[in-house]
């Protein structure tokens, strides 16, 4: 991924706390580190947000592209030994906390050609109630095959490794990005993503990186610094 090629980005986010994150993530503080998730600066998407609170991740989810801004969780090396003993199951489901008209659907998907990708994958739930919600649309972008199937996938088993190797907790912090002036949309106006980040912090060594994937049919991925990805998004 080549920054200086990138076009506008409608979504602009800030790894830093505001006063107000506190309010939005009640009962949910655990997922982001200190209590602070991440803002989001640019006045296109800074409305019609909607925070949602899940049994083990939160996210922000926004009414204009129908997708999560930002989604996060807090895995830890026993949590991923109990999700290896959970089976998977496909639940996809639209998203009853939101309002209907901001909702994407299923239909949104049915024959759209793109993958429903997760956020917060469902690897990384270690009960049957935290995998079923890990599969609300809400946490859900429309991916490329080549994109979700093979370099995101590698992506997060590449995070996972590094929990599990080092037997250190990490809080991650997954989106997308909108890095086009002329952005696509699938079924009622899902936008589709330009690229997908994750951004992987061990609080104990505070070592933290960030990988930036682009969402089409190569499917290239770049690691690259926090400070380089808030640059350029």
């Amino acid at each position: 991924m080549k920054f200086s090629k990138l076009n506008i980005c409608l979504t602009t986010l800030i790894f830093v706390s505001a006063n107000a994150q506190a309010d939005m993530l009640s009962g949910c503080s655990s997922t982001v580190y200190k209590n602070q998730a991440p803002i989001v600066s640019n006045k296109k998407l800074s409305k019609n947000n909607y925070p949602l609170c899940f049994s083990a991740f939160s996210l922000l989810f926004s009414g204009i592209s129908k997708t999560p801004l930002w989604a996060a969780e807090y895995v830890t090396p026993e949590i991923l030994r109990k999700a290896k003993q959970i089976s998977r199951e496909d639940n996809f489901h639209e998203e009853e906390k939101l309002p209907v008209k901001v909702r994407s659907l299923l239909s949104d998907y049915r024959g759209s050609g793109y993958d429903r990708g997760h956020m917060v994958p469902n690897a990384t739930r270690s009960s049957r109630i935290d995998q079923y919600q890990s599969f609300s649309l809400a946490n859900i972008v429309p991916q490329t095959p080549k994109n979700n199937q093979e370099q995101w996938r590698n992506v997060e088993e590449a995070t996972r490794t590094l929990i599990t190797k080092h037997q250190e907790p990490a809080y991650m912090i997954t989106g997308p990005l909108f890095l086009s002036q002329k952005l696509k949309k699938i079924g009622s106006g899902v936008l589709i993503p330009t690229h997908i980040y994750k951004v992987i912090y061990f609080p104990r060594k505070q070592i933290m990186g960030a990988y930036v994937s682009v969402n089409d049919n190569i499917a290239r991925t770049d690691v690259v610094s926090v400070a380089d990805l808030q640059k350029h998004s």
